[in-house]
């Protein structure tokens, strides 16, 4: 296996984590158009889109042809660090419950992944 395929694997299952951790910090809080929706519907919605959106992921980073993985890599990896810089944004949300040790290292771990993963496949 090459370095940059276990990078960019550590990076997804973190990814993958941390949307676990954001169902039990009901991350749909800090979004404006889904924290209007009743409680119980919009975690439905929540969880239930995160299954094609993480199989699209999982097929355009695996098996999809080459040219296709690759740049889903570098834009998966690419987000990992936008998404660091929205948990920043919202950090002073009230609804924003994201603060524990663990929680941090969900967000900023594929942040560090997406960049490293972005610089040894760049070198």
């Amino acid at each position: 296996m090459m370095i940059s395929e276990l990078v960019y694997l550590v990076l997804l299952s973190l990814f993958l984590v941390h949307e676990l951790d954001a169902v039990a910090q009901s991350e749909w809080r800090l979004l404006p158009l889904l924290r209007r929706l009743p409680e119980a519907k919009v975690r439905a919605w929540f969880i239930g889109l995160h299954v094609p959106l993480f199989a699209v992921i999982i097929y355009a980073s695996y098996i999809a042809p080459t040219v296709v993985s690759d740049m889903a890599r570098m834009i998966v990896s690419g987000f990992a660090i936008v998404h660091v810089g929205l948990h920043y944004a919202f950090r002073n949300n009230p609804n924003y419950s994201f603060t524990s040790g663990l929680s941090k290292a969900l967000i900023y771990g594929p942040g560090l992944f997406g960049a490293a993963y972005i610089g040894v496949v760049r070198l």
